[in-house]
């Protein structure tokens, strides 16, 4: 879409070309044309037939990019550049999910983008790290939960090879009560609400689509999440308003289905699960008897909510799927998905925030190593013993190259073992301080781990994310009473160099725990 804002005509060349995942040309295509002042042009190229292309999957993510560049005259005024891939997905209401003509049963797992300390102000390495956690323990879908999720994020579903079901920001949790508390009606109650409401949710579901719909990792457009949880007067609003959103969806990308999640009330007439192309039920909707063989393509999208501080139990928390062996698979269902894969920040309180697999520092709990030895046949780990705490042992997942433009950081981990090297359960108060270099915790340039503590340490261990906006050699230092200190080195890289003793540090920010107020 292209505006001549100037005063004379012009003359514009547009040049698309489609590379192989090695680089090579394999489509060019070219058009010219004058454009008048004041004039707007819409340009709509078709490239040839890629022929025998490389089909995008979870075991093969291969990934093309096409490449437009805008010219006027011979001057390169603007460009754009996507990535994308081949692939096809069915879904069917008999036999379940289909893949390039290939069946695929969801193993899957819901996730929220934030992350223990800075909330949703997560870096681009960071939410790889989450993708691939989940991939190592077998999954191979997750379900975005209850809100569009970061381009970046997106993008790594795409290079790592993992299934995504991508979901709008209409959800409502745990019943209802007055407006302004945290379970209020998912609808509004007032009739002058509605209008900027229905607004709303629509803006941003297009915004999703038109934002996200290049990646091949993508496989279904949600509409909502437990929108049932509304005030009985307000259903009527909250059907018309999925009825609108999945005719959006449709018009806005007719390539993928427009799905109801969490769709598993109310029953009988006044359903919603069937308002859409596909439906998911969470908790109890995987056995009532109403969303058994449905007519409609259909999974799990929720099962398991277990509330556990780390370590937890070494067991996969199959809740209501466990009663009639549904865990095991149905083949007319197309998959299922825990909740949830990481612990996550709520309003509801922190009980409502600790049903992950993963706690919310992404240090793993028991159960993902079952999921992982259920799935990839891999053991777990020796457990933390009880014994005597003799040493620290501060690790880094990388080392150099940590690049400081805001998309990158470390997982710094920190734990104590005996003395025979081996991991013991004890809780010490750790404290982490960047020594010298560039660097800071979300509290600062130091941060303190301890058992009593939302910033916690336990069965001996904890760990947090660290970044830095200046190039230089970060050393950071691990303290615990009576236990000999440890450091470790990271290397950042950037144009801005760290200067010690010139270049300003962040401020110490103590923690504050969220109370809500009556």
């Amino acid at each position: 879409d292209v505006v001549n804002a100037g005063k004379k005509a012009v003359n514009l060349r547009l040049v698309t070309c489609i590379f192989s995942p090695h680089g090579k040309v394999l489509a060019k295509v070219e058009s010219d044309s004058m454009l008048a002042a004041g004039q707007r042009l819409c340009y709509s190229q078709l490239t040839p037939e890629i022929e025998h292309p490389q089909l995008w999957s979870p075991t093969s993510p291969t990934l093309y990019k096409v490449e437009s560049k805008l010219y006027m005259g011979k001057q390169l005024c603007d460009a754009t550049v996507e990535t994308f891939g081949f692939r096809w997905v069915k879904w069917t209401a008999d036999r379940g999910f289909f893949l390039n003509g290939n069946h695929h049963y969801f193993h899957g797992a819901n996730v929220h983008q934030d992350q223990a300390g800075w909330g949703d102000a997560v870096t681009e390495a960071a939410q790889r790290r989450d993708i691939k956690m989940m991939k190592e323990a077998g999954f191979n879908f997750i379900r975005g939960s209850h809100y569009p999720h970061s381009p970046a994020f997106v993008e790594a579903f795409d290079r790592e090879g993992m299934l995504f079901w991508s979901e709008n920001a209409f959800w409502g949790i745990g019943g209802f009560r007055a407006d302004g508390y945290w379970n209020a009606s998912a609808y509004p109650v007032e009739a002058e609400g509605r209008a900027g409401f229905d607004r709303s949710v629509k803006t941003q579901l297009a915004e999703m689509i038109r934002i996200h719909r290049n990646h091949p990792s993508i496989i279904a457009w949600s509409m909502c999440n437990e929108a049932f949880f509304s005030a009985p007067a307000a259903m009527d609003g909250v059907r018309a308003l999925l009825k609108e959103c999945v005719a959006l969806s449709r018009q806005l990308d007719p390539t993928r289905p427009a799905a109801i999640g969490g769709g598993q009330r109310p029953l009988g007439k006044d359903r919603i699960d069937l308002l859409g192309d596909i439906a998911g039920y969470n908790g109890d909707g995987g056995i009532i008897p109403d969303f058994q063989q449905p007519g409609i393509p259909s999974m799990v999208s929720e099962y398991g909510s277990v509330t556990a501080d780390r370590p937890g139990k070494y067991a996969p928390g199959w809740g209501d799927l466990q009663k009639n062996e549904a865990y095991k698979g149905l083949p007319w269902r197309s998959g299922q998905a825990v909740w949830c894969g990481f612990d996550h920040g709520s309003i509801a309180g922190s009980v409502m925030g600790k049903m992950g697999i993963v706690d919310y520092f992404r240090i793993p709990k028991r159960a993902w190593y079952w999921y992982r030895k259920a799935y990839r046949g891999v053991e777990p780990p020796t457990w933390p013993v009880e014994g005597k705490a003799e040493r620290l042992v501060l690790t880094s997942d990388k080392h150099e190259g940590v690049r400081t433009d805001g998309t990158d950081d470390v997982m710094l981990q920190v734990g104590v073992q005996d003395a025979a090297g081996r991991d013991v359960s004890g809780n010490p108060t750790v404290t982490l301080t960047v020594v010298s270099g560039p660097g800071e915790f979300p509290t600062g340039r130091s941060i303190t781990f301890s058992v009593d503590s939302d910033i916690r340490m336990a069965d001996g261990k904890a760990a947090i994310e660290f970044r830095a906006y200046e190039a230089g050699t970060a050393v950071v230092e691990a303290r615990a009473e009576g236990l000999p200190p440890t450091h470790i080195e990271i290397g950042f890289v950037g144009e801005r160099p760290y200067r010690e003793g010139v270049t300003p540090v962040v401020k110490e920010r103590p923690y504050v725990r969220y109370v809500r107020e009556a």
